[in-house]
């Protein structure tokens, strides 16, 4: 993947940026957002700033720090979530990659074809993992997705590590609700001594024990730098 020069007044930036498409699901996101966010994958969305209530006040740790405290009701229906979201699934996931500028923004969207399994390790660690076969190019990656509900935190990472209770894993819960949740994450990358990129990714799922979308969303530097839609469904459906 290639670095994209992003301008911003008088600060240049060099990021990576992925974007993913998707409609809002209006029962996970802040109120008022699912109205107010223009249809994904268009111009107008590409570095376009968060929506309300996304973005915190305080500037972002240097690395993912969010509280993640949830109440006992909280626990209770992630676990209950969670636990329909179990098992074997398969469909399509959209991606659109935000190339060009803040000024001229190019989108360009890719589809996969997804097989995917989410099971709960010994650790507790219930974890996502995705076969994708592209559509368009005919290339082929894996992503890994997980998750670990405490009794007063949500835990979530992208990548494989070793010690996945580890406080540096906390997200910050926005919303929970009998068939979703949405969470964030804030921090930032270190580019170079002494310099920094802010990250903010905000990730939604909804569903139930025969159908599941993720949605998942990505600042950097305060605007959209990628999201990333996955529609999937029980094999045989």
């Amino acid at each position: 993947m290639n670095p994209r020069r992003l301008s911003f007044g008088r600060l240049t930036l060099a990021v990576l940026v992925l974007a993913w498409a998707a409609q809002p699901v209006s029962a996970s996101l802040p109120a008022g957002v699912a109205s107010s966010r223009p249809q994904p994958g268009t111009t107008r969305e590409c570095f376009s700033s968060p929506p309300p209530g996304w973005a915190p006040s305080e500037s972002p740790a240097s690395e993912p720090a969010g509280n993640g405290t949830l109440s006992a009701g909280a626990h209770a229906t992630l676990a209950r979530l969670f636990e329909a979201w179990k098992g074997r699934w398969h469909g399509r996931m959209t991606e659109v990659r935000c190339l060009g500028t803040e000024h001229a923004p190019r989108p360009e969207t890719m589809h996969y074809r997804v097989q995917a399994d989410l099971h709960q390790e010994i650790s507790d660690r219930l974890v996502f993992d995705a076969e994708l076969d592209g559509i368009d190019q005919g290339t082929r990656r894996r992503v890994r997705l997980w998750w670990l509900v405490g009794r007063h935190h949500l835990r979530f990472g992208d990548e494989r590590v070793a010690v996945p209770d580890a406080p540096r894993w906390n997200v910050d819960v926005l919303n929970v609700s009998g068939d979703g949740v949405t969470f964030r994450r804030w921090y930032r990358v270190r580019t170079r001594p002494g310099r920094s990129l802010a990250r903010l990714e905000v990730r939604a799922l909804h569903g139930d024990r025969r159908s599941l979308i993720i949605r998942e969303t990505f600042y950097t530097q305060g605007v959209l730098t990628g999201t990333r839609s996955w529609r999937l469904q029980r094999p045989g459906a």
